[in-house]
């Protein structure tokens, strides 16, 4: 850990980095694009972000709902992207 704090290697495994690039559309676009990710309740990537959530890096949007989305919609926080390696995301579009 350097005095600038953490790398993202030192605070992700890599499944919850390629999630959170995933979620910002950087494993297609090096750029951050979007900033969602659908996971089904109790999924292995669900249980990703709940760990991602509880560090502040994820936030939950919106859970299931009925007859419209079965998924829970995860955010990737301002923590999250820093943490991910994205560039400056602002108002769902990169700089």
């Amino acid at each position: 850990i350097s005095r600038l704090g953490p790398k993202p290697d030192d605070i992700l495994t890599p499944r919850e980095r390629e999630n959170l690039q995933h979620a910002l559309g950087l494993d297609r676009n090096h750029r951050p694009w979007r900033n969602w990710f659908a996971a089904e309740p109790g999924s292995p990537d669900d249980r990703i972000f709940v760990g991602l959530a509880a560090r502040g890096l994820a936030a939950l949007q919106s859970g299931p709902r009925p007859g419209f989305c079965p998924d829970n919609i995860w955010r990737v926080t301002t923590a999250g992207m820093a943490a991910a390696g994205a560039p400056e995301f602002v108002e769902g579009r990169s700089r």
